[in-house]
């Protein structure tokens, strides 16, 4: 039997930092990681160069750094959730 969380308090992730924790992480990953890298990713190297006839992207190297971190931010904010009480709640 599945119980939703918002009909019984307490009843699926049991107690409330968790709940926040998890909304929390959440929206920081969807945000961060989905969001504005397929704005700022697509919208600055792929469609602004076909705006300004460019032949190639400027700074390829901090457009690479910039990828290259991506990950490694991803996985200093997924395990923020596990020190202590979860990231983003008091």
């Amino acid at each position: 039997m599945i119980r939703l969380e918002l009909s019984k308090p307490g009843g699926f992730f049991g107690a409330g930092a968790l709940y926040n924790t998890v909304i929390t992480v959440h929206a920081l990953v969807m945000i961060f990681f989905m969001v504005m890298p397929a704005m700022v990713g697509g919208f600055g190297n792929w469609m602004l160069p076909l705006i300004l006839a460019a032949p190639d992207m400027s700074l390829p190297r901090l457009n690479a750094m910039s990828f290259w971190l991506l990950p490694v931010a991803l996985f200093f904010v997924l395990g923020s959730c596990l020190v202590d009480g979860g990231s983003g709640t008091s």
